[in-house]
C-alpha cells in the first residue's frame, strides 16, 4: 500500500476525491450509492469554500461508476471542460468547483497523487493572477458610473418631457370640451 494511503487500510478498491488544497479525502464508501458535496455541514462531503453552493454536487454510484450531478445550476469543470448537468468521473479527473480543486481516484495511486499534489491548485493560480492585476485610479473606476448616471438623467428628462406633453394635450382637450 502506498505512503499517502496508509491510513485508509483499504481491503478492497474504493473510490474517493482528494482535495488538492487541504489534502482532505472524501471516500465513496460501499455502504451508500449517493453522496452530496457542498458547504452545508450536514452533507456527506463538506468543503469550506464560500465560492461553492451549500449543496453543489450530487454523486451517484451506478453501473458505469461514479456520476457527478450538478445541483441548482452550480458551476463545475472536469479536466478544464465546463460541465452543464452530469458526468461520469474517471481515475485522475481534475474537478474544479469555485476555488476548490479535487482529483478523483478510482483506486489507490501514489504516483498520481504525488503528481497532482505537486502542481498548483486552482486557488493558487487565481491568487498568482491577482498579484499581476494592474492598478486603476479611483477616477478611472468612477468614470463608468458617471457615464451611466448621465444616461439615466437624460432618459428621465426625456420621459418627463413626454409626460408633460401628454398631460398638456389632455388638459387642452378637456378645456376645449368644456368651452
Amino acid at each position: 500500500m502506498g505512503k499517502l494511503f496508509n491510513d485508509l487500510s483499504m481491503k478492497e478498491e474504493i473510490a474517493f476525491l482528494l482535495n488538492l488544497t487541504t489534502h482532505q479525502r472524501f471516500l465513496f464508501s460501499n455502504d451508500s450509492s449517493s453522496f452530496i458535496l457542498g458547504r452545508a455541514h450536514h452533507l456527506d462531503f463538506v468543503i469550506e469554500d464560500e465560492t461553492i453552493n451549500k449543496e453543489h454536487l450530487s454523486f451517484i454510484r451506478d453501473i458505469n461508476g461514479i456520476r457527478a450531478i450538478i445541483i441548482n445550476d452550480a458551476h463545475m469543470t472536469v479536466n478544464e471542460e465546463y460541465i452543464k448537468d452530469s458526468v461520469i468521473l474517471h481515475h485522475g479527473d481534475k474537478v474544479v468547483l469555485g476555488q476548490t480543486s479535487l482529483c478523483f481516484f478510482e483506486r489507490e495511486d501514489d504516483e498520481l497523487a504525488q503528481d497532482v499534489l505537486s502542481k498548483p491548485t486552482n486557488a493558487q493560480e487565481k491568487s498568482e493572477a491577482k498579484e499581476e492585476v494592474v492598478m486603476i485610479s479611483p477616477a478611472e473606476k468612477i468614470q463608468p458610473v458617471f457615464t451611466a448616471k448621465k444616461q439615466i438623467i437624460k432618459s428621465l428628462d426625456y420621459l418627463f418631457f413626454v409626460l408633460f406633453f401628454i398631460v398638456s394635450c389632455g388638459l387642452s382637450l378637456l378645456w376645449l370640451k368644456m368651452a
